[in-house]
């Protein structure tokens, strides 16, 4: 899904909400992810989420959600081992969600806090290279969609009427793919076997953050 496509279902899906008269939102994001696998940087990210709240309180709130996070890999074999590989890359990851959150307290109170689950896809982007100093090296990218899914719970602090401030931490499972990389011998001879491969990072955490601006539409005739 590019970026035009999902402006396209964000949009629908706050129109549609007019006809139940349902309390819209728009939200911009921020935040920190935390790989669990310690061979990836720990990077910032941002996004978009876009939905509407529904039930008594507005208890219960679905969106859909862009996100866009860069990554970078570095393999290398432990030290004072001799011609082992090192894998190396960078590039980002794109998740599209869909989440669901149950707010709990009143809809005026100060402090509301949730939890819900998120389902969806991350489309993964990158280069890789992996070398064996004493017999080859490989190069390549890839570009590829992946099932994702997680639970996020945190914070809603009301500023105004229809301003607030969210904190939470979410929790993401990124399904995990291999990359097989052309692999050629130093003497320049390409050779059709399989690189060491890296796979797509899986279950990272981020603490997240964002700014709700929350609106009705009006539907003509009302």
């Amino acid at each position: 899904m590019n970026s035009s496509k999902f402006i396209v279902v964000l949009l629908t899906t706050i129109t549609l909400s007019g006809l139940t008269r349902a309390e819209s939102f728009i939200r911009p994001t921020g935040a920190y992810y935390l790989f669990s696998d310690s061979k990836y940087s720990d990077k910032a990210g941002f996004g978009i989420v876009g939905g509407s709240t529904y039930g008594g309180q507005n208890a219960h709130e679905f969106s859909l959600e862009w996100d866009y996070v860069k990554w970078s890999y570095l393999s290398e074999p432990p030290a004072g081992i001799m011609g082992g590989t090192v894998t190396s890359g960078s590039g980002n990851f794109q998740p599209v969600l869909f989440n669901y959150r149950y707010r709990l307290g009143g809809e005026n109170a100060k402090l509301r806090f949730y939890v819900g689950p998120s389902l969806g896809c991350t489309r993964t982007r990158g280069n890789l290279t992996a070398s064996n100093a004493s017999a080859y090296y490989a190069s390549g990218s890839y570009n590829k969609w992946s099932l994702t899914y997680g639970a996020n719970a945190g914070v809603q602090i009301n500023l105004l009427q229809n301003l607030s401030l969210d904190a939470g931490i979410r929790y993401l499972w990124i399904k995990g793919m291999d990359s097989a990389l052309p692999v050629y011998l130093f003497n320049g001879t390409q050779m059709g076997v399989r690189a060491p491969t890296i796979s797509a990072i899986r279950r990272p955490s981020c603490f997240s953050w964002g700014c709700t601006s929350r609106f009705n539409v009006r539907v003509a005739g009302d």
